[in-house]
């Protein structure tokens, strides 16, 4: 059997895979599909004798029907990061920010086709472990098959929860299943699936199924100016990046002008200049920016460090805070909220989103037993009042500006899930005509969304 080859990659090489994700949520017998078809691009911009330099882009598309608006922004997904791939095969990104999986939405990065190698320079290893930030992940040589006309190399890999095997009553549990077949000359993925299994607490059965498969369909170098377009777009795109990011850490009465001057360069340069299959990024760019100018994404207050919340099955503790209901004045503490779920909604009341998100935090407050807490992200005391009296309103309302970067809120509203053991289980950010039916189902999976009139 031939040994197991690192990738080999060429300056200006594009891989272009074309494939699907499919999300299979299990609740109370019924079964519901969520299918999105999806494009990775990973465009190689330098090589080196330790590794290459990458861009890796990901769109996805949600294909359901009963979404008729076709620009809808929750129907599309476009992510866009720069990344390190080394000699065997193991890559990083230049952000710092770990990789996993996502077990419940399309991956933000499709980082499938890569697959780290054991360090037997030999190359002569069948099983291995690679340690990642969920935990151990199994790999082994399972043999040759024959993909679209080429013999591949057939890796299995494996990862789960440590409760997986052994279920518990208090936690969900998980597993990742790779398949990958790794052409022997180059070193690339030629196809690559997985599957993604979640249980809930006490439960033998699957509460929730993802399945990802992606087929190389194109690995062009790109000659001349085609490459240095592409080049020129991811560059724009992480150089305008970084800068609006410091406008989001320190924001200054002059940050929603400069928001508005970087959206408006994008606009002219994507006006002036020939489109490559980059430019999706940068209109998304563009769209967030003018939105952030218009206080729909408000800055990050100066001084404090981004704490990112991860959605994980099992999910981190969230923080205890202390919160004064602005109507009654009283404290409202998280960690006495403990013994049911919580639903913490960050808003902008000034945001265009801000009604809809709150009319539907009271819906919730309304009809479970979950408690809702509103915070607003922005100091003004008057508008917030304002607004719920306006809305009817009756769950709490506060002011979040200090939570916000130990909850990562750097987009408006955002919805966090807290169990009723107090740990995080799963984060919304933004909103659209989704939103409301995909925070319903995590309630459900929660167990704790019955009708408070049914008590």
């Amino acid at each position: 059997m031939p040994p197991l080859p690192g990738p080999r990659l060429t300056r200006g090489q594009e891989l272009v895979y074309r494939g699907w994700f499919n999300e299979e949520t299990s609740k109370r017998g019924a079964k519901k599909n969520r299918l999105y078809h999806a494009v990775n691009r990973i465009l190689v911009s330098e090589t080196s004798p330790t590794g290459s330099s990458v861009a890796l882009f990901v769109t996805t598309e949600l294909q359901e029907t009963n979404l008729t608006n076709q620009n809808h922004p929750d129907r599309r997904g476009v992510h866009l990061q720069l990344g390190r791939v080394d000699l065997k095969g193991r890559i990083s990104l230049d952000s710092g920010a770990s990789l996993p999986i996502s077990q419940q939405s399309p991956p933000e990065i499709e980082a499938g086709c890569f697959i780290e190698l054991p360090a037997d320079k030999t190359g002569s290893a069948t099983a291995w472990t690679v340690t990642e930030p969920n935990g151990p992940h199994q790999w082994r040589l399972a043999g040759t098959e024959t993909v679209d006309g080429q013999l591949c190399l057939k890796l299995l890999g494996n990862q789960q929860s440590k409760d997986w095997d052994h279920p518990g009553a208090d936690r969900a549990a998980w597993r990742q299943q790779d398949t990958v077949w790794l052409s022997p000359q180059t070193g690339i993925a030629i196809r690559y699936e997985r599957v993604i299994e979640r249980r809930d607490p006490s439960s033998g059965d699957s509460s929730q199924r993802s399945t990802a498969s992606f087929n190389l369909e194109s690995s062009l170098v790109y000659p001349g100016q085609l490459f240095r377009d592409r080049q020129a777009e991811i560059n724009l795109f992480h150089q305008y990046s970084q800068l609006a990011d410091a406008c989001f850490r320190q924001p200054t009465i002059d940050s929603p002008r400069r928001l508005g001057a970087l959206a408006s360069k994008i606009a002219y340069h994507c006006d002036t200049q020939p489109p490559t299959p980059y430019r999706p990024a940068l209109r998304a760019l563009q769209n967030r920016l003018e939105l952030a100018a218009r206080g729909d994404l408000p800055p990050i207050p100066s001084g404090q460090e981004i704490l990112p919340v991860v959605s994980t099955v099992a999910g981190p503790t969230a923080p205890d805070f202390v919160a004064a209901d602005l109507t009654t004045g009283a404290s409202i503490r998280l960690q006495l909220l403990h013994g049911r779920p919580v639903l913490l909604l960050f808003y902008n009341p000034r945001s265009a989103s801000a009604a809809d998100s709150l009319r539907f935090a009271q819906s919730i407050s309304q009809t479970t037993s979950v408690h809702v807490l509103g915070l607003s992200v922005v100091n003004e005391v008057e508008t917030v009042l304002k607004q719920r009296g306006d809305l009817d309103l009756t769950f709490p309302l506060g002011i979040g500006a200090d939570l916000r970067s130990v909850f990562g809120v750097d987009a408006t509203p955002r919805i966090i899930l807290i169990d009723k053991n107090g740990s995080i289980r799963c984060t919304f950010e933004g909103w659209g005509s989704e939103t409301p039916s995909l925070v319903r189902d995590e309630l459900d999976r929660l167990g704790h969304r019955e009708d408070k009139g049914a008590k």
